[in-house]
């Protein structure tokens, strides 16, 4: 018996649509995935130890596979710079973020939440926060450590918390819009347009 020409698919195909919360559910299981796929439609392939998602036929991103063998229980798989875009536009919402304990890169990033809100108000310490994890979102993963160790070392020295700007020097980040030069043009006389046509006519 000859064997088959094309290898068999060995993944299950699902269709499901994105949540406001920048989420997808799949057999019990909540993924996040980037917050620029919100509201969309989107096709899965179930692997047994991945998950791969496509937007209109393009591979968007590869997921690991997280098993939920407790039917009555939601299991979740939330990665913070797939929301951070997002909720950096309303970051008091982290307050109250049903997967808020998820967000944190690592312990160090809790050690930091509990300071700030120690520090400062409800509402300044959500904007600190949500801005800071903006600002890691922005480095590769590896240097996320970075920014924690620098924070946690800058408060035992100093008492207090570097501002948002202060990091952003310290790492090189800059998240503020790039301004956009003045471009003066001058308006040709109509004329011109005119001799420009009586040229061409004459060909």
């Amino acid at each position: 018996m000859e064997l088959p020409q094309n290898k068999i698919e060995d993944f299950t195909v699902l269709h499901v649509k994105s949540t406001s919360c920048s989420t997808i559910n799949i057999r019990n299981v909540t993924y996040s995935i980037p917050s620029k796929l919100i509201g969309q439609k989107l096709v899965i392939h179930l692997f047994d130890s991945k998950i791969e998602i496509f937007y209109n036929h393009y591979k968007i991103c590869e997921l690991a596979r997280i098993y939920n063998k407790h039917r009555s229980k939601r299991k979740s798989c939330i990665n913070y710079r797939h929301i951070i875009s997002s909720l950096v536009q309303k970051p008091q919402a982290f307050k109250n973020f049903i997967w808020k304990d998820e967000l944190f890169p690592n312990q160090d990033y809790q050690k930091i939440w509990q300071i700030v809100k120690f520090i400062e108000d409800s509402k300044t310490a959500c904007k600190y926060f949500v801005k800071l994890l903006y600002l890691a979102s922005k480095l590769p993963q590896e240097k996320e450590d970075y920014v924690s160790d620098y924070i946690l070392r800058y408060h035992q020295q100093k008492g207090n918390l570097p501002t948002i700007e202060n990091c952003e020097q310290q790492f090189g980040v800059n998240n503020k819009p790039k301004i956009i030069p003045w471009i003066k043009t001058n308006q040709h006389q109509l004329r011109s347009y005119d001799r420009l046509l009586q040229a061409t006519g004459n060909f």
